[in-house]
């Protein structure tokens, strides 16, 4: 799959040196946190979009781009707010995550998004840090049309 990057991204990226580092953002979601987690791999916080992220350390091995499967990743984040430990134990539904890439001169221009990735089953955690899988949405396991017009549930149209 390709992706468009800006000038200055593409300059960067395929630099041999370069003084523009890549920051990768992490937002944490879930209907029962009051605001998403947001964190900054990065030495001090980062406001991108509005939006401040925490600059904290996390380990992550970014999805591949193949279109015949979802997106899947490994992430390690630190857990010592204790926030994700109540979180995973006494929440039914796992939250999602969302992984962006930013140049540090340019933090409200995402270069690259993998949005709606939800943590598997399986994690583990300690008091430290938080590892898992993370995938992405199957595409392939929805039903197309999404609706099916039938007499038995649209009566009027027949």
């Amino acid at each position: 799959m390709s992706r468009s990057l800006s000038l200055a991204a593409f300059i960067s990226a395929y630099a041999q040196e370069t003084n523009e580092p890549w920051i990768a953002l992490l937002t944490i979601d879930h209907t029962e946190l009051d605001e998403p987690m947001r964190f900054a791999l990065n030495g001090e916080d980062i406001t991108s979009r509005g939006e401040v992220f925490k600059a904290s350390w996390f380990d992550v091995i970014l999805p591949d781009d193949t279109a015949d499967r979802p997106s899947q990743a490994q992430i390690t984040f630190p857990n010592v707010a204790r926030e994700m430990t109540a979180l995973l134990e006494l929440s039914l539904t796992p939250p999602t995550m969302v992984i962006e890439l930013i140049l540090a001169s340019y933090p409200d221009d995402v270069e690259i998004s993998w949005p709606a990735l939800t943590l598997q089953t399986g994690t583990k955690y300690n008091s430290q840090s938080v590892t898992g899988s993370l995938t992405g949405k199957r595409m392939l396991r929805e039903t197309y049309p999404k609706g099916v017009v039938s007499p038995a549930y649209f009566p009027g149209a027949f």
